[in-house]
């Protein structure tokens, strides 16, 4: 993709971690710890919100429709699609299923897939009656399809274009989707509805919102006007508010996961880098951020990440094919073959290595500029170092036109030089 469109759409996402380094409706408070309704203090503060005081214990928000193992969607039983699904070694940026035609179940995953990775099946009544699947690279290449009765092909290219533009009825075919916990561990994409350090909201609460009425009611401030409405059928929206908290550091959802049998949501303000100079001011933050939505508990983590300085030395869309890596530098001699094997126009930086190193990540050849890659943060706890990695990728309903060039998007940064072990996490920012 382009710089500007890079920057568009990747570097907020990126900004704000760096800083801060089904049913309907809401869902109801926890019965076991019910908290009431504050005074009204501003057009956020409505009945039906869930409200829950700062500093508590971790919240759990349950929802009524949790699907149970012997669940049955269309008069399919789903439990052993969800095993199969959740066991996929392709879904970094969607992990999709569906009942087509009251009679199939379809399979829909996105990601970094290795060149024989089923990443669209079409399953019969059982998970072990395979009617068709779609095979193809990374890079987008030479896509492989086989049917056992051909007369199904044209169905199987239908559901494939379906699920990507969110329909569930095109050209007489239907598709439900069947929403489910993803393995434990995994992150799930999200983007940013909205951001705001000057909410007005002065205590802190956590909600999670399944309709359009709710979502109105909690929020009527700015939010990113360049993308389509939420989807409520096939989306849900993760809301916190901080409350009164002081202005250093910047406070974010920093993850969305799979954990316990729930979707834990990691948010909560940086803690300051030694040395860094605050202000006495006092912050109302919010953020909301869209995900595919979940009918499962919802737990609210509350974290301090202690934030770690680091700088920018080159970031580009290069032209080249390569794989997924990330490397940390600590010497002259490596520094400069991986800066020439790169970045070859430009001069290189000058690092004083006994002070600092050098981290570097590459997204991986990708087949068009819809794919972005930045070091959102660097956190350090627990006697290692953490560095997120924000992908910003299109998401479902993207309506960007991108460019159809090969790119292999990185990012070099120097940061003060540390013993510790350097941990990579992936977090995928995806946009409309």
């Amino acid at each position: 993709m382009t710089q500007a469109h890079y920057l568009r759409f990747a570097i907020p996402l990126a900004s704000a971690m760096l800083l801060a380094a089904c049913g309907g409706g809401s869902d109801p408070a926890p019965a076991a710890t019910p908290a009431p309704l504050p005074p009204v203090e501003s057009p956020l503060s409505k009945p039906g919100e869930l409200i829950i005081p700062p500093r508590t214990p971790d919240s759990v928000i349950t929802h009524p429709n949790n699907p149970t193992p012997n669940a049955v969607v269309g008069g399919i039983t789903v439990a052993p699609f969800v095993q199969r699904a959740r066991e996929s070694a392709c879904g970094h940026y969607a992990n999709r299923l569906f009942v087509a035609n009251k009679k199939y179940v379809f399979s829909a995953a996105e990601g970094i897939c290795a060149s024989t990775t089923e990443q669209y099946v079409l399953y019969g009544a059982t998970a072990d009656v395979k009617l068709c699947s779609l095979t193809m690279d990374d890079m987008r290449r030479a896509p492989t399809t086989g049917c056992t009765d051909p007369a199904l092909a044209p169905l199987m290219q239908n559901l494939v274009r379906m699920q990507g533009r969110g329909d569930t009825e095109s050209n007489g075919a239907t598709l439900e989707q069947i929403h489910f916990l993803p393995k434990e561990g995994v992150r799930l994409p999200f983007y940013s509805l909205a951001q705001n350090n000057y909410s007005g909201v002065e205590n802190a609460r956590q909600q999670v919102i399944r309709d359009a009425a709710t979502l109105a009611a909690v929020w009527t401030g700015p939010a990113d006007t360049r993308i389509s409405p939420v989807n409520f059928e096939t989306e849900m929206v993760i809301a916190v508010f901080g409350g009164n908290i002081g202005a250093c550091g910047q406070f974010a959802i920093r993850a969305v996961r799979s954990g316990g049998g729930a979707l834990v949501v990691e948010y909560g303000q940086e803690t300051a880098p030694v040395g860094a100079v605050c202000t006495l001011a006092i912050n109302t933050p919010m953020q909301l951020v869209v995900v595919d939505r979940v009918d499962a508990p919802v737990t609210f983590a509350q974290v301090s990440p202690q934030a770690v300085p680091f700088r920018t030395l080159a970031q580009s869309d290069a032209q080249t094919y390569g794989d997924k890596q990330q490397v940390v530098i600590k010497d002259a001699q490596a520094w400069a073959a991986l800066w020439k094997r790169h970045i070859q126009a430009a001069a290189l930086p000058e690092i004083d290595f006994s002070k600092q190193m050098v981290v570097a990540a590459f997204l991986g050849g990708k087949p068009d500029g819809s794919y972005g890659l930045a070091i959102g943060a660097v956190e350090r706890g627990a006697g290692k170092l953490r560095v997120t990695l924000v992908e910003s990728a299109a998401g479902r309903y993207s309506r960007s036109l991108t460019t159809t060039s090969l790119t292999n998007p990185v990012q070099f940064v120097v940061l003060e030089r540390s013993d510790e072990p350097v941990e990579f996490v992936d977090q995928v920012s995806l946009y409309r």
